[in-house]
């Protein structure tokens, strides 16, 4: 079998600005070596990461890709889970540093290939983008968080008209599914946190058959906003980490608590929310469809004003979307300039080392 490339977000923009589950990259105790790249815009650590996953991937390793959430074209990180080494774009807005110096993680500093004399002469140019970069940004972050606060008033009129008992009752029939009567383990299970979708310039991005499609049993779970999805998703969660299970948690870029999908590899499962921002089918799943579960009196007498406000948060996170489209166009300026003062030749150097050192024809 051709190896295969597992693709997901660390980190998303959100209500709350920009939210990072880059800590959840790679398990220390378990890290063989995570190489934090230092670097502006446009010094490359995107394409070297692309040029290094495509190396793994052509001598049969798995790999997993992490995409930008503010240029889902290009890579925040990648990991090689068979032998447990991982690099990762550690400059703001996801700012990391090494937490074992010496032991697993070393920093690779792209920003020593700048030629500073070239940015010196555009100094003013620079900052004058990054200012408008900055607001951008923070304009696109209160449009999300207005598109939440009007998603809330859509959550709490379908919630108010839930029949909770019934409901209550089927999320228990889903955990017994999954988990049977096993009693809680000594040992907690670890969860790993991710996004498996994002807004982003290009609009509302998922990698849900990445992720889903290789998962032997599935359950996807539709309803519409406040009809007990992520109460269904976070019983899965909580009732796995208590029986000791190891799982992957995928929250919402609209609220990065909040819980979107779960995987279960060892019991080979994943339970999936399926919605009008990140839909996903599969012929071979089971559909716990949470409308069902609705009063429809009370859906009908609060029908119109919920519709009004669907179609206003429409409005309102396509706004948002807009913006960040605007702020990458603004960014992409920021590059050009870096890139005109990078000495490329150098990072291929690195390249080539770390491929040497890590990567063997399997």
């Amino acid at each position: 079998m051709a190896a295969q490339t597992r693709r997901a977000f660390l980190g998303g923009n959100t209500p709350l600005g920009f939210f990072s589950y880059f800590d959840h990259l790679i398990r220390p105790g378990r890290a063989q070596r995570l190489y934090i790249i230092k670097g502006g815009p446009g010094t490359g650590k995107s394409s070297f990461m692309k040029s290094v996953a495509e190396a793994f991937l052509e001598s049969g390793y798995d790999i997993e890709a992490f995409h930008c959430s503010s240029d889902p074209e290009s890579l925040d990180a990648v990991r090689i889970p068979a032998i447990e080494v991982a690099w990762l774009d550690g400059t703001a807005p996801h700012t990391i540093d090494p937490a074992f110096p010496g032991i697993f993680d070393e920093i690779v500093d792209f920003g020593a290939f700048l030629d500073p004399t070239v940015l010196l002469h555009q100094k003013r140019e620079v900052l004058q983008i990054q200012a408008e970069v900055r607001h951008g940004y923070q304009q696109a972050y209160r449009y999300l968080a207005a598109a939440k606060s009007i998603h809330e008033n859509i959550v709490a009129a379908n919630t108010a008209a839930m029949n909770h008992g019934p409901l209550n009752e089927r999320i228990q029939q889903v955990v017994a599914s999954i988990f049977g009567h096993r009693t809680p383990s000594k040992v907690t299970g670890h969860a790993r946190r991710l996004f498996a979708s994002a807004i982003t310039p290009a609009g509302l991005v998922h990698f849900l058959p990445s992720l889903m499609d290789p998962v032997p049993k599935r359950i996807v779970v539709t309803g519409e906003p406040g009809t007990g999805k992520s109460t269904l998703l976070k019983a899965v969660a909580q009732t796995a980490i208590a029986q000791g299970f190891d799982l992957e948690i995928f929250h919402s870029p609209l609220d990065p608590h909040a819980i979107d999908h779960v995987i279960i590899p060892k019991l080979g499962v994943a339970v999936i929310t399926s919605t009008e921002a990140h839909p996903y089918t599969h012929p071979d799943a089971t559909l716990v469809n949470l409308n069902e579960y609705r009063d429809y009196h009370k859906v009908q007498r609060h029908r119109s004003e919920t519709e009004d406000a669907m179609a206003l948060y429409r409005q309102v996170l396509e706004q948002a979307v807009r913006t960040l489209a605007q702020t990458k166009a603004v960014r992409d300026e920021l590059e050009g300039y870096y890139v005109e003062a990078m000495d490329f030749s150098q990072i291929e150097a690195i390249r080539r080392t770390h491929l040497e050192r890590h990567c063997r024809p399997r």
